[in-house]
């Protein structure tokens, strides 16, 4: 799926560590839903230089936080049974089911379906 230019900017500016986006702004709210659907730690990183990880909403090597394109592979948003014992899933990217919580709230079938418990309490 291809980024608005905008968008592209935006997550380029924050994954090195830019100011372009308002302080105030939530970073959950600085993309739009199809982006965290598709592209969050989905889409390689592009920035060469040293930058803060945590942040960047692109996957780098080595990071366990990538997730598999949920257009090219098949797999539901239930927990990877090898995975909940602990061990490294044999299957790998055509493993059925989801290997890390990014996987598994950002799957198009759970991403915003339940209402977040801190918002209820506000």
């Amino acid at each position: 799926m291809a980024l608005s230019s905008s968008v592209a900017a935006t997550a380029a500016g924050d994954a090195a560590g830019s100011s372009s986006s308002s302080s105030d702004v939530p970073p959950s709210s600085r993309f739009p839903a199809d982006f965290y659907l598709y592209t969050y730690k989905v889409a390689p990183c592009s920035v060469t230089g040293p930058h803060e990880w945590s942040t960047c909403p692109f996957w780098h090597p080595g990071e366990r936080a990538r997730r598999r394109d949920p257009t090219r592979f098949s797999y539901e948003p239930l927990l990877c049974p090898d995975d909940k014992k602990g061990v490294s899933c044999p299957r790998g990217d055509a493993c059925p089911y989801t290997h890390h919580v990014y996987e598994y709230w950002l799957h198009p079938k759970r991403f915003r379906t339940l209402m977040c418990q801190q918002a209820l309490y506000r």
